[in-house]
């Protein structure tokens, strides 16, 4: 009886990865990093769009806000929705994670630029005990 013995070949798999170089883990943390820096530009986007910084200032001085989050109030750092803008019109859908020393919550925004105006037509923080939606629009 005759035993067939096959050489080491071509290890996928094996402690180098496919290339045997170490190259697939190489391009996992390079493919890795860049869907990280896509996601910080995008993010970084939304933070700095003017949307987002005016709903910010507003629920970080709303006493009905301040009193229901506690101070400091923190926003957090995965924005949800869309923003769109093309010259002086644009929309804007912000889900907007904030906590303070008492309570944590979302802030919903919805607005919509008209003539380089932005007016908002939603402002409202729905914290985790507080019962009520808290309607930052209202005077």
């Amino acid at each position: 009886m005759k035993r067939i013995v096959w050489g080491r070949g071509l290890r996928v798999g094996g402690a180098f990865g496919f290339w045997g170089c170490g190259c697939g883990a190489i391009i996992a943390v390079l493919v890795l990093a860049f869907m990280g820096g896509i996601l910080a530009f995008v993010f970084g986007m939304m933070r700095s769009s003017e949307p987002f910084q005016q709903a910010v200032a507003e629920v970080q001085h709303n006493p009905q806000a301040v009193r229901a989050l506690g101070k400091p109030i923190k926003i957090g750092w995965f924005i949800g929705g869309s923003l769109s803008t093309s010259g002086d019109s644009g929309e804007a859908n912000l889900n907007i994670p904030v906590s303070g020393s008492v309570d944590k919550g979302t802030l919903y925004v919805e607005a919509y630029k008209s003539e380089g105006v932005w007016h908002f037509t939603r402002m409202e923080l729905v914290t985790k005990k507080y019962p009520n939606r808290i309607n930052l629009l209202e005077e």
